[in-house]
């Protein structure tokens, strides 16, 4: 075991190494300048057109009223592989070369939307283009939209995909790397849902990164060359994880926010950001509005929401911090960055008309899915420990008070007086070993039920003990039941041994007998099960060995209330005057079934 412990040590010491080596080399070679490069015909660029005329035309046929037209020569020579390149956002384009329409982009008739979504316009070029006037009319679909700068490119359209991939680079890594941790996490909540019964906040948690990670990634300027077919798909895909993607960081943070005023809050703010996205959708669908339109109702819930998280996250900020939990503080730290960034972005698509190349934002909302995602599987790893150590509790707390149940004088007591009925009432005895077997396959049976059963099963299991008990003292022992309440869950074995003390420990120990009372009663939120005698009783304060043995029965039970239903147990004697037995159990633990 120690050459295992060490090798293992080993092992890991050598691959750290080895990576930070590695990780140091591969960003030496990245930064020297390893090779030399001699090209005669090196490959085509582009260039910006600088020298053009732009005319705002008023009419009243354009969706906008404005229809504007930008002309400007394509020079004296023209490459092989050049092109006329330019993007266009929710605007109509006609492209004419020399007079001759060459190009035109417009919404479909059958379409519900005015929109064609954002399009890089590539328009090839010939040697017979040289020369010639190129007229390019751009009519903006929203008014927003007039005032917008075009910039056109000529050039290789290799070299003018490259350098918009390259400038979209580092929101595309971390838009692809946001819906990459967020599948990872989303899988992992699941599988935890499933195997665990926990693991909700984490999908949640995945969901709304993927879907951060998504909006992003769809909203960059290189998407279009990617689907350039799908332009208008592509605009509204990406509005709705922006409409929708706060939902499940909400959903997620009212999880982790136990208080059920967060969870109010929340769950407030998720029901008006989806009753907004639906009127923004039947808007859209009765053309009376598109979405892009009336986009700043979206952008109210998002402040709403931001407002609410950082409230929240004041909160529980300052509680954590009286606590001296300094790992949830950090989490609850992290909306902060995350406000901030969304504050960023709409301010950016307020001031520029779109909020396209911010990497602020979604680096913010990567941090925080990987340190609160990070948190939470730690979270759920001490969870399961513990739940662990729990099923380890409640299965020896089963099979003690399981045997506890079947000990050899009951069982030598019970045969006796059935043997004894067999001389006398046959019939009788018959009824009476019907009773004992079905007593002693309740015992077996409970012993592998891991779950709650039904008070009906637990009380026909002590009317069955207590019809042999009575075959054994007759009048001595009288029995009273006062069940006003018979709809919840309990664990097994739970009320039949607090029974059988007030037998064994209460009315045998008195010569005369006495009563055993079982009563139920709902009060509120709680069940009230109350098992009380007047037989002997005990002071309280002083115990013989035969009360200690009957007290490690008590407290198993007790162990098993608390640990599978959170429930209480206390127990009230005075000497010569009997004992009471109360248990109360939550209704949201106990369950109920349908009436």
């Amino acid at each position: 075991m120690e050459k295992k412990s060490v090798l293992a040590k080993v092992s890991t010491i050598a691959a750290v190494v080895v990576g930070c080596t590695f990780i140091a080399f591969l960003i030496f070679m990245f930064a020297a300048n390893s090779i030399e490069i001699f090209a005669s015909r090196p490959n085509g660029g582009y260039r910006t057109v600088e020298d053009y005329t732009r005319t705002d035309i008023e009419t009243e046929t354009a969706p906008a009223g404005v229809v504007t037209e930008y002309r400007f020569p394509v020079g004296d020579t023209v490459d092989p592989d050049a092109h006329l390149a330019f993007y266009t956002t929710h605007q109509y384009t006609e492209v004419l070369i020399g007079g001759e329409t060459v190009y035109r982009l417009t919404a479909s008739e059958n379409s519900i939307t005015k929109t064609t979504g954002s399009n890089w316009v590539m328009i090839p070029l010939s040697a017979a283009d040289a020369g010639k006037e190129v007229t390019v009319r751009i009519t903006p679909v929203y008014r927003d939209f007039i005032s917008r700068k075009t910039e056109f490119l000529l050039g290789s359209d290799l070299a003018i995909y490259a350098a918009r991939l390259m400038h979209d680079l580092p929101e595309l890594i971390l838009s692809m790397l946001a819906v990459f941790i967020g599948a990872v996490f989303v899988v992992i909540g699941l599988w935890n849902l499933l195997r665990r019964k926990q693991g909700k906040a984490l999908t949640l948690l995945g969901m709304f990164s993927v879907m951060v990670g998504l909006w992003r990634l769809t909203d960059t300027r290189f998407t279009p060359f990617l689907f350039p077919e799908r332009p208008v798909f592509v605009f509204y895909f990406s509005i709705a994880m922006l409409m929708l993607g706060i939902v499940p960081l909400m959903k997620s943070l009212g999880h982790r926010y136990h208080s059920m005023s967060s969870k109010i809050v929340f769950n407030t703010c998720c029901i008006g950001i989806v009753g907004v996205s639906l009127l923004q959708l039947i808007l859209q669908i009765t053309g009376v509005m598109d979405i892009r339109e009336n986009l700043f109702l979206t952008h109210i819930m998002v402040v709403i929401g931001a407002i609410a998280i950082l409230v929240n996250s004041i909160y529980y900020n300052y509680k954590w911090k009286n606590r001296g939990d300094d790992g949830n503080r950090i989490i609850s730290f992290l909306p902060f960055v995350c406000v901030v960034g969304a504050i960023a972005d709409l301010a950016a698509f307020y001031i520029k008309g779109n909020s396209a190349g911010l990497v602020f934002t979604l680096a913010a909302f990567v941090l925080y899915t990987v340190i609160s995602g990070i948190r939470m599987l730690l979270d759920y790893g001490e969870r399961g420990r513990r739940l662990a150590e729990q099923e380890k509790e409640l299965l020896k707390s089963r099979i003690a008070i399981m045997l506890s149940q079947i000990k050899p004088h009951f069982l030598y007591n019970s045969l006796s007086s059935i043997g004894e009925l067999c001389m006398v009432d046959p019939a009788q005895a018959r009824d009476a070993l019907t009773d004992f077997s079905a007593y002693l396959r309740s015992n077996m049976d409970f012993i592998d039920t891991k779950e709650c059963v039904h008070f009906s099963n637990e009380l026909k299991h002590i009317e069955t003990y207590l019809k042999l008990e009575k075959m054994r003292f007759g009048d001595r022992l009288q029995v009273v039941y006062d069940i006003r309440e018979d709809n919840f869950f309990l664990p097994p074995l739970t009320v039949q041994p607090l029974v059988e003390n007030a037998v064994k420990h209460g009315i045998c120990a008195k010569p005369e007998g006495g009563t055993i009372t079982l009563a139920t009663r709902r009060e509120g939120e709680q069940i009230v099960i109350t098992v009380s005698d007047d037989g002997a009783g005990f002071d309280e304060r002083e115990t013989d060995g035969k009360e200690e043995r009957s007290h490690i029965g008590l407290a198993n039970i007790k162990k098993r209330l608390e640990l599978m239903m959170g429930a209480t147990l206390t127990v009230h004697s005075e000497k010569g005057v009997g004992t009471v037995v109360t248990v109360i159990l939550n209704t949201n633990t106990a369950g109920e079934t349908e009436a």
